[in-house]
């Protein structure tokens, strides 16, 4: 929709993501591919940065923002994020701001997508997918991150046998449930229980 074309202002793509997979090139979360300046949530490149993540876009040119983080790809969610600001890129991993490389191209389908881009399907589990049209501070960032607040031996949402959203479906028949872990029914606002 109109609402994604960002243009070249700032941004924030967010998301929350778990996988194991070790083999693939640059598996996208989110891409934004369908208007004239795209942008990119992924994996980072080829098997080597499956543990890793990237930003890619094609504002003021095609720049690729890859290997930020290390050992992700564990099995347990992530909070990550990259923010785009007057020019300037910052990813974070867990509410932490992280380095990266950057150099190379970026390769987009025409398409507005999730859990697939380019190179393919993205292999794990998203959730909590959302796109600014700002910049969000690390403070901003940080109280995004704070919604996985699950406890040890906590129940979560979508595991505890109530229609939590009043929508008349309960737990993982409620299209709101992406597993067993997600801690609201809704798709606003979920938290992932580990």
């Amino acid at each position: 929709t109109n609402e994604l074309d960002l243009g070249n202002g700032d941004l924030t793509v967010s998301a929350w993501a778990r996988w194991t997979s070790a083999s693939g090139n640059a598996r996208d979360m989110v891409q934004i591919g369908a208007h004239p300046v795209d942008y990119a949530l992924s994996t980072s490149f080829d098997n080597a940065g499956q543990d890793k993540i990237a930003f890619g876009h094609t504002a003021g040119g095609n720049e690729w923002f890859y290997d930020a983080g290390s050992g992700l790809n564990n099995g347990n969610w992530h909070h990550l994020v990259a923010v785009e600001e007057a020019g300037s890129i910052r990813i974070y991993v867990d509410g932490v701001q992280v380095g990266y490389t950057s150099g190379g191209t970026r390769s987009f389908t025409s398409e507005n997508l999730i859990g697939a881009g380019f190179h393919g399907l993205f292999a794990g589990t998203l959730d909590e997918i959302a796109v600014f049209n700002r910049a969000l501070s690390a403070g901003e960032i940080a109280s995004l991150g704070s919604q996985q607040v699950c406890g040890a031996g906590s129940v979560s949402a979508c595991s505890d046998g109530i229609d939590n959203d009043g929508d008349g479906w309960i737990d993982l028949q409620d299209m709101g449930c992406i597993d067993a872990q997600d801690n609201d029914e809704s798709f606003i606002g979920a938290t992932q229980c580990s």
